[in-house]
């Protein structure tokens, strides 16, 4: 992903002749950038390097936004169940039920 302007910038374009209050935001911010990149010493394959990563790290960014709505859901389905049992629990001990015990010894013996 190329930012609009810089990739041309800092492979040695220049930027306007214009002044810089009569560019719009984005070929100044293009300028700045390539400017900078120029004096950092930037080359095109630093920049495709970093653009490379930059792809790389959206795309891991994406998956992981994928797994966290999916866990999202599960955990909605989850709690939705835990509820429904809490509730048939209260409804059985409200309802005086007879629940057999554990330590409760059967009737035959």
């Amino acid at each position: 992903m190329a930012l609009t302007g810089v990739p041309a910038l800092v492979a040695g374009a220049k930027c306007p002749e214009s002044p810089p209050d009569q560019l719009d935001p984005d070929q100044e911010a293009a300028c700045q950038a390539g400017a900078a990149g120029v004096q950092r010493g930037m080359t095109a394959p630093d920049t495709m390097a970093h653009e490379e990563r930059l792809a790389h790290l959206i795309r891991a960014i994406d998956d992981l936004s994928d797994i966290v709505a999916r866990q999202e859901r599960e955990i909605a389905v989850l709690t939705r169940r835990v509820e429904m049992l809490m509730q048939r629990e209260g409804e059985r001990e409200a309802g005086g039920g007879a629940l057999p015990l554990g330590d409760e010894r059967p009737p035959h013996w």
